[in-house]
């Protein structure tokens, strides 16, 4: 190879090589953007978001990292002073992704203890919680998994005229229930073995947005206080074209906080 080849070939080389590291900086401080993001106490929907998606930002800092430090070490291309502040905040935001992340590892201290059989305990109580998906149409899965889990209380979200005709037959081993049938996504039932009181569906933020109370009843004098809801995510689209901000998820959320703050039977908020 001729001495001009081969300078030729050693600026290509060289071009490619910092359009990468371009590309991965690129990628690096996107994805560190989008960890640092959620820490700013706002409702707007493009900074809630980033609350969700915690373990694949997870994954791209770690590769990121792994390939900025690989290329320094291999001399692959020209290291920027800015690079090293790069790899800082690269650490940074994976240090911040692990701590939200950790407490749902496996072998993580649990808040809730796991606990032996009690099938035949006299007051168990076994809960379901799905959402449904309002375009989803695989009733029979659906069917079978409540029937191989036989739970005493089921809630579903997600709840639309499809759903509530194909699930009627669930009316014969729940004979109590509470039904609100939406096509907007945000329908929700209430099925329970048990005998159901105080039933009430509110609109505790908009009427587009409902929620379900009720009071299952264990035994003649043992009761727990039951709440529904289906708050939107921030960043749903709505018939105008702008995108939900997380306002109303949090407020639907503090306004059931307070309402069972001061409640002393057993609550529970599903969802």
């Amino acid at each position: 190879m001729s001495r001009v080849a081969f300078q030729c070939y050693q600026l290509k080389y060289d071009f490619t090589m910092q359009v990468l590291l371009f590309i991965l900086a690129f990628i690096s401080l996107t994805t560190v953007a989008a960890t640092f993001l959620p820490l700013i106490p706002s409702d707007e929907w493009w900074i809630r978001i980033f609350d969700f998606p915690r373990l694949q930002l997870l994954v791209v800092l770690v590769i990121s990292g792994l390939l900025l430090i690989a290329g320094i070490f291999c001399n692959l291309w020209t290291v920027p002073r800015f690079l090293y502040l790069l790899l800082v905040l690269l650490g940074a935001a994976i240090a911040i992704q692990i701590y939200w992340i950790i407490p749902f590892v496996p072998g993580y201290p649990l808040e809730v203890h796991a606990v032996t059989d009690l099938k035949q305990e006299p007051g168990r109580l076994d809960i379901m919680v799905a959402n449904l998906k309002f375009d989803n149409t695989r009733y029979k899965k659906f069917l079978d998994s409540v029937n191989e889990n036989s739970p005493h209380l089921l809630f579903v979200t997600e709840y639309n005229e499809a759903w509530h005709n194909n699930l009627q037959q669930l009316d014969t081993h729940y004979p109590h229930s509470v039904k609100i049938v939406k096509d907007n996504g945000h329908g929700m039932a209430l099925f329970s073995t048990k005998e159901l009181s105080h039933e009430q569906k509110y609109y505790l933020i908009s009427d587009q947005l409902p929620s379900i109370a009720a009071r299952i009843h264990l035994d003649d004098s043992t009761y727990i206080e039951l709440w529904g809801l289906h708050p939107s995510p921030p960043g749903i689209k709505m018939t105008s074209g702008e995108r939900k901000d997380s306002s109303p998820r949090d407020a639907e959320l503090l306004v059931v906080a307070d309402r069972v703050a001061d409640l002393e039977v057993p609550t529970l908020v599903m969802g």
